[in-house]
């Protein structure tokens, strides 16, 4: 569904990478039905010192900053490599509501759905030890043989369901679930 985010990796161009930013978003809002809570919503790339590598898995590679309901993504440049995962993490959170926005079970899901997503891209190997990286120094280690069982189950549910275009996507499924019982779900215990 998104093979053509894959075009992206390593690309400079602000307006190209916006371009197909915007086409992601119209086509999750398509695919998803629902509509994204934020609308205005700008890319640009840095090679500053201004990102610091975050340890949260929702921040690799970018730095967000929020005015009104506007929103600047600065992409890192020393991630363009990763720019389709980044374009795709990006996109679907914005249809993450509000008050769930800072759940880390929730980016776990939207990681795996990425990968899912993207599993051709050439580097995805790469990413997912990234964010595998990111995992072991955010969780707590009591609970980390759990949280990685259950996502690599998830992650093999979404290749599923992604290569099966017939059957209801649990992806669709999920952003709805979301939408509706937002006051319902509850973050991950540490």
């Amino acid at each position: 569904m998104f093979d053509y985010v894959m075009e992206l990796s390593g690309e400079r161009d602000e307006i190209k990478i916006n371009s197909i930013f915007q086409r992601v978003v119209d086509d999750l809002h398509s695919f998803l039905l629902i509509d994204p809570k934020i609308h205005q919503i700008k890319i640009t790339l840095d090679n500053s010192s201004t990102i610091t590598q975050s340890e949260i898995i929702h921040s690799v590679g970018v730095h967000k900053e929020q005015k009104d309901d506007k929103i600047t993504i600065i992409i890192d440049m020393a991630y363009l490599t990763y720019i389709p995962l980044i374009i795709l993490r990006e996109a679907y959170i914005l249809f993450i509501p509000t008050i769930l926005k800072n759940y880390k079970s929730i980016h776990l899901v939207i990681n795996n759905i990425i990968v899912a997503n993207l599993s051709k891209f050439e580097f995805i190997h790469k990413w997912k030890a990234l964010v595998a990286e990111k995992i072991n120094t955010t969780y707590d280690s009591h609970y980390l043989p759990l949280y990685i069982s259950i996502f690599d189950r998830l992650e093999k549910i979404f290749t599923f369901f992604e290569q099966d275009k017939e059957s209801l996507s649990p992806i669709r499924f999920f952003f709805q679930h979301i939408s509706k019982f937002d006051t319902l779900i509850q973050d991950t215990k540490e």
